[in-house]
This record gives structure tokens, C-alpha cells and sequence, in this order.
């Protein structure tokens, strides 16, 4: 077997695992990543969406993924019926949202339309490895392990009395990871990217994390 050197062995390539790895590897670490999946990316379901031109294109691009096309469509059209037209001889097992004015219709030849598939299911269990604001893995009487740095799922300890989001958790974390990582080797800090301005929205909050 090749022998590798490498400055960070990150294991496993999910959201917190590619964030540290990103931010190490801009900062001039050289950096490993094992994951035992065929993709990095973590292996949750996940879906990026797709487009289509027509109400047909959208039904096949669902029954595709093993949605009955049939109820699909009635589905569709009836929400359009409600929202557009304002039938009140349909009853819709969901709310109509209120945000938008006026309702986005539906009806077939006035796309494109947007599909992305979602899943319910367990995030993650919320409970992990201690750790310290820098990622640092703790014995039970709060001593760092030296050299193991976690983040994501991976790290206990940050939901108690309310729910805190998977995605900030791992991207968070796993800067923090990435941060403590460039320290170590005396390298330059990673940083976060500049704000996107966009026409239209607000100014950025001025700060890093």
C-alpha cells in the first residue's frame, strides 16, 4: 500500500467534512479525504431540481423519480384551478402561501417549471463527540485529544432546549475545524468569502464569523 503524507486526513466527505477540507486546502494544507461513499457530498437524499418547459415535461420528470405521473397532474391542475381561477369546489389538502401577489399559476404553457424532490426523514441525532469552540475532540474531563478535530453530526452538544440547523452546524464546524487546522501548521487563517451583492437585496452585515 502507498504511504501518503498528507497535513489533514479529514474522514469523511459530508457538509462539515468538505468545509473543513475546502478551507485547509485553501490555506495551504495539504489535504486528504476519505469517504466511504461513491460521491462526497454526505448521504442524505438530495436532489439539485430540475426544469421543464411544460406541465407534460414536469410530469415525466416526477414520475421519473416514482411519483404517480397521473395523480401528479391532478395535483397540479387543481392547485392552479384554486389558486388562478379561485374554484371553490376544490378542497386542497395544503394551504395556499399568502406571500405571493399575484399567485403564480400553474397551467400547462406558461413555464418553465421548477421540480427539486424532498424527503421527510431523521436529520441527525444531535448527540456527539464533546467538543470546544476551536473543533477540538475533549476527553470526559475536558482535556483536548491532540491532532482529532470534529465537526458536523459528528459533534455533540449544540441542541439542548431548541433545534439548531444541520447545515449552519456543519458549515460552521467545520471552519472552525479548518481554522484550528491552519493554526497548527502555521498557516494563513481561512476566511469567508466576500458577500454576493445583488441588485435589489440589502447591504451585507459588515463581520465575519
Amino acid at each position: 500500500m502507498e504511504n501518503i503524507q498528507v497535513d489533514v486526513l479529514v474522514c469523511g466527505g459530508g457538509m462539515s467534512g468538505m468545509a473543513c477540507a475546502a478551507f485547509a486546502a485553501e490555506a495551504g494544507a495539504k489535504v486528504l479525504v476519505a469517504e466511504k461513499q461513491a460521491d462526497v457530498g454526505g448521504s442524505s437524499n438530495y436532489s439539485a431540481g430540475m426544469f421543464a418547459s411544460t406541465l407534460s415535461d414536469l410530469v415525466d420528470i416526477l414520475q421519473g423519480w416514482g411519483v404517480d405521473n397521473v395523480q401528479a397532474r391532478r395535483t397540479i391542475e387543481n392547485y392552479d384551478r384554486v389558486v388562478r381561477l379561485g374554484d371553490k369546489s376544490i378542497s386542497l389538502e395544503a394551504p395556499i402561501g399568502r406571500a405571493g401577489s399575484p399567485p403564480t399559476p400553474l397551467v400547462d404553457g406558461e413555464g418553465p417549471f421548477y421540480a427539486m424532490e424532498v424527503q421527510p426523514s431523521i436529520t441527525f441525532t444531535y448527540g456527539g463527540i464533546a467538543i470546544d469552540a476551536k473543533g477540538h475532540a475533549l476527553t470526559p474531563d475536558k482535556s483536548k485529544i491532540p491532532g482529532l478535530l470534529v465537526a458536523g453530526v459528528d459533534a455533540g452538544g449544540f441542541s439542548n432546549l431548541g433545534y439548531a440547523g444541520g447545515l449552519a452546524l456543519a458549515f460552521v464546524t467545520g471552519l472552525w475545524a479548518a481554522r484550528e487546522v491552519a493554526r497548527d501548521l502555521g498557516l494563513p487563517e481561512p476566511r469567508l468569502p466576500l458577500p454576493d451583492v445583488r441588485d435589489g437585496e440589502d447591504k451585507p452585515v459588515q463581520g465575519r464569523l
